[in-house]
Protein backbone atom coordinates (compact mmCIF):
# COMPACT_ATOMS: atom_id res chain seq x y z
CA UNK A 1 0.00 0.00 0.00
CA UNK A 2 1.21 3.02 -1.19
CA UNK A 3 2.24 6.34 1.73
CA UNK A 4 2.51 9.40 1.22
CA UNK A 5 3.84 12.04 3.87
CA UNK A 6 4.04 9.70 6.63
CA UNK A 7 5.07 10.28 10.06
CA UNK A 8 5.48 9.16 12.99
CA UNK A 9 6.51 8.21 16.51
CA UNK A 10 8.72 5.41 17.15
CA UNK A 11 9.71 3.40 20.85
CA UNK A 12 12.21 1.35 20.86
CA UNK A 13 11.86 -1.53 24.27
CA UNK A 14 13.03 -4.57 25.29
CA UNK A 15 12.36 -6.82 22.32
CA UNK A 16 9.37 -4.39 21.27
CA UNK A 17 8.56 -1.93 19.04
CA UNK A 18 5.91 0.44 19.31
CA UNK A 19 4.85 2.94 15.87
CA UNK A 20 2.34 5.19 16.87
CA UNK A 21 1.12 8.64 15.74
CA UNK A 22 1.15 7.45 12.77
CA UNK A 23 -0.03 9.48 10.28
CA UNK A 24 -0.32 9.28 6.69
CA UNK A 25 -1.71 10.34 2.86
CA UNK A 26 -2.85 7.21 1.43
CA UNK A 27 -5.70 6.60 -1.74
CA UNK A 28 -6.58 10.16 -2.21
CA UNK A 29 -7.16 9.89 1.90
CA UNK A 30 -5.78 10.16 5.11
CA UNK A 31 -4.61 7.14 7.44
CA UNK A 32 -3.52 7.35 11.21
CA UNK A 33 -3.16 4.45 14.07
CA UNK A 34 -0.99 2.96 16.19
CA UNK A 35 1.22 -0.61 15.52
CA UNK A 36 3.09 -2.98 17.59
CA UNK A 37 5.54 -5.21 17.14
CA UNK A 38 6.49 -8.06 20.03
CA UNK A 39 10.25 -9.81 19.73
CA UNK A 40 9.81 -11.84 23.06
CA UNK A 41 7.87 -15.11 22.04
CA UNK A 42 9.67 -17.85 19.42
CA UNK A 43 7.57 -15.72 16.55
CA UNK A 44 6.95 -11.70 15.85
CA UNK A 45 3.61 -10.53 16.96
CA UNK A 46 2.11 -7.97 15.50
CA UNK A 47 -0.90 -5.90 16.18
CA UNK A 48 -2.58 -2.75 15.04
CA UNK A 49 -5.40 -0.32 15.19
CA UNK A 50 -6.49 2.95 13.55
CA UNK A 51 -8.52 4.50 10.61
CA UNK A 52 -8.78 5.31 7.34
CA UNK A 53 -10.48 8.41 5.98
CA UNK A 54 -11.83 9.23 2.42
CA UNK A 55 -9.90 6.86 0.80
CA UNK A 56 -10.84 5.63 -2.84
CA UNK A 57 -10.78 1.68 -2.41
CA UNK A 58 -9.39 0.79 -6.14
CA UNK A 59 -6.48 3.16 -5.57
CA UNK A 60 -5.28 0.98 -2.61
CA UNK A 61 -5.76 -2.63 -3.48
CA UNK A 62 -3.44 -3.77 -6.48
CA UNK A 63 -5.37 -5.68 -9.34
CA UNK A 64 -4.16 -9.29 -9.62
CA UNK A 65 -3.77 -9.52 -6.01
CA UNK A 66 -5.99 -11.16 -3.83
CA UNK A 67 -6.95 -7.40 -2.53
CA UNK A 68 -7.52 -6.37 -5.81
CA UNK A 69 -10.31 -9.17 -6.91
CA UNK A 70 -11.78 -8.66 -2.70
CA UNK A 71 -12.06 -4.95 -3.92
CA UNK A 72 -14.08 -5.63 -7.12
CA UNK A 73 -17.07 -6.40 -4.68
CA UNK A 74 -16.66 -2.74 -3.14
CA UNK A 75 -15.24 0.85 -4.56
CA UNK A 76 -16.20 3.98 -3.46
CA UNK A 77 -14.43 6.39 -0.96
CA UNK A 78 -14.49 4.93 2.52
CA UNK A 79 -14.45 5.62 5.65
CA UNK A 80 -12.88 2.24 7.39
CA UNK A 81 -11.40 1.75 10.99
CA UNK A 82 -10.03 -1.53 12.26
CA UNK A 83 -8.11 -3.81 14.57
CA UNK A 84 -5.72 -6.42 13.51
CA UNK A 85 -3.27 -8.95 14.82
CA UNK A 86 -1.36 -11.65 13.82
CA UNK A 87 2.28 -13.57 14.08
CA UNK A 88 4.91 -14.87 11.96
CA UNK A 89 8.05 -14.75 9.95
CA UNK A 90 6.72 -14.94 6.75
CA UNK A 91 4.08 -12.87 4.75
CA UNK A 92 2.54 -16.89 4.49
CA UNK A 93 2.84 -17.26 8.25
CA UNK A 94 1.24 -13.88 8.84
CA UNK A 95 -1.45 -14.31 6.23
CA UNK A 96 -2.27 -17.31 7.73
CA UNK A 97 -2.36 -16.37 11.65
CA UNK A 98 -4.27 -12.91 11.09
CA UNK A 99 -7.31 -11.63 12.96
CA UNK A 100 -9.20 -8.82 13.83
CA UNK A 101 -12.30 -6.57 13.05
CA UNK A 102 -13.21 -3.66 10.14
CA UNK A 103 -15.83 -1.33 10.22
CA UNK A 104 -16.51 0.42 6.84
CA UNK A 105 -18.71 3.23 5.19
CA UNK A 106 -18.72 3.87 1.61
CA UNK A 107 -20.05 6.83 -0.31
CA UNK A 108 -21.02 6.64 -3.90
CA UNK A 109 -19.41 3.38 -4.89
CA UNK A 110 -19.85 0.82 -7.01
CA UNK A 111 -19.52 -3.36 -6.66
CA UNK A 112 -18.65 -4.92 -9.65
CA UNK A 113 -19.39 -8.62 -8.27
CA UNK A 114 -22.47 -7.60 -6.70
CA UNK A 115 -24.15 -7.47 -10.25
CA UNK A 116 -27.92 -8.17 -9.05
CA UNK A 117 -30.42 -6.58 -11.78
CA UNK A 118 -29.15 -7.71 -15.56
CA UNK A 119 -25.88 -8.94 -14.94
CA UNK A 120 -25.24 -5.08 -14.11
CA UNK A 121 -22.76 -3.66 -11.30
CA UNK A 122 -24.78 -2.62 -8.22
CA UNK A 123 -24.29 1.50 -8.03
CA UNK A 124 -25.09 2.94 -4.35
CA UNK A 125 -25.25 5.85 -2.86
CA UNK A 126 -23.90 4.42 0.57
CA UNK A 127 -22.48 1.00 2.26
CA UNK A 128 -22.31 0.43 5.64
CA UNK A 129 -20.91 -2.50 7.39
CA UNK A 130 -18.98 -4.67 9.15
CA UNK A 131 -16.30 -7.97 8.89
CA UNK A 132 -14.31 -9.81 11.25
CA UNK A 133 -10.90 -12.07 10.12
CA UNK A 134 -10.31 -15.05 11.65
CA UNK A 135 -6.85 -16.48 9.99
CA UNK A 136 -8.12 -16.47 6.16
CA UNK A 137 -11.57 -16.37 6.40
CA UNK A 138 -13.66 -13.14 6.71
CA UNK A 139 -17.22 -13.28 8.14
CA UNK A 140 -19.27 -10.30 6.68
CA UNK A 141 -21.77 -9.19 9.67
CA UNK A 142 -25.37 -7.89 8.03
CA UNK A 143 -24.37 -4.48 5.97
CA UNK A 144 -26.43 -2.31 4.01
CA UNK A 145 -26.34 -0.95 0.79
CA UNK A 146 -28.36 2.14 -0.11
CA UNK A 147 -29.38 2.05 -3.99
CA UNK A 148 -31.79 4.64 -5.55
CA UNK A 149 -34.80 3.83 -3.73
CA UNK A 150 -34.04 0.35 -2.32
CA UNK A 151 -31.79 -1.04 0.41
CA UNK A 152 -30.10 -4.13 0.27
CA UNK A 153 -28.73 -6.53 3.18
CA UNK A 154 -25.49 -8.24 2.59
CA UNK A 155 -24.24 -11.10 4.77
CA UNK A 156 -22.24 -14.27 4.51
CA UNK A 157 -18.37 -15.82 4.00
CA UNK A 158 -15.52 -15.22 2.48
CA UNK A 159 -12.00 -17.32 2.04
CA UNK A 160 -8.65 -16.05 1.25
CA UNK A 161 -7.50 -19.33 1.63
CA UNK A 162 -9.14 -21.23 -1.72
CA UNK A 163 -10.35 -17.31 -3.02
CA UNK A 164 -14.25 -18.41 -2.63
CA UNK A 165 -17.34 -16.79 -1.56
CA UNK A 166 -20.59 -17.32 -0.23
CA UNK A 167 -23.07 -15.00 0.42
CA UNK A 168 -26.41 -13.88 0.44
CA UNK A 169 -28.17 -10.29 -0.76
CA UNK A 170 -31.71 -9.86 0.42
CA UNK A 171 -34.34 -6.71 -0.87
CA UNK A 172 -37.91 -6.94 -0.71
CA UNK A 173 -39.31 -9.73 -2.29
CA UNK A 174 -35.78 -11.45 -3.50
CA UNK A 175 -33.33 -13.05 -2.29
CA UNK A 176 -29.82 -13.79 -4.16
CA UNK A 177 -27.11 -16.38 -3.32
CA UNK A 178 -23.35 -15.32 -4.33
CA UNK A 179 -21.00 -18.57 -4.75
CA UNK A 180 -17.54 -19.35 -6.33
CA UNK A 181 -14.60 -17.60 -6.70
CA UNK A 182 -13.77 -13.92 -6.06
CA UNK A 183 -12.67 -13.30 -9.30
CA UNK A 184 -15.90 -14.34 -10.88
CA UNK A 185 -18.67 -15.23 -8.60
CA UNK A 186 -21.93 -16.73 -9.15
CA UNK A 187 -25.30 -15.22 -8.83
CA UNK A 188 -28.13 -17.25 -7.98
CA UNK A 189 -31.57 -15.12 -7.51
CA UNK A 190 -34.29 -16.93 -5.23
CA UNK A 191 -37.41 -15.47 -5.12
CA UNK A 192 -38.94 -14.82 -0.98
CA UNK A 193 -42.14 -17.47 -0.51
CA UNK A 194 -44.66 -15.05 1.39
CA UNK A 195 -44.20 -16.73 3.95
CA UNK A 196 -40.36 -15.99 4.34
CA UNK A 197 -41.05 -12.67 2.80
CA UNK A 198 -40.69 -9.16 5.04
CA UNK A 199 -44.03 -7.99 6.20
CA UNK A 200 -45.39 -5.00 4.73
CA UNK A 201 -46.71 -2.53 7.61
CA UNK A 202 -50.53 -1.35 6.77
Amino acid sequence: MPLEKFAAHLELGDRSLTVNRLAAKVGGGNTQGEWKVDWSGSQPRYSGSGSVEGVMLDRVSPQNTVAGQVAQWLSGRAQVSYSTHFEGKTLQEMASSVGGRVEFEVSNGTSRALALEAGRPLRFTGAQGALEIDKQAIKILPSKFRAENRIYQLSGTMSLANKQAKLKVNTTGTQWEITGTLEKPEITPQPLTAQAAPAHAK
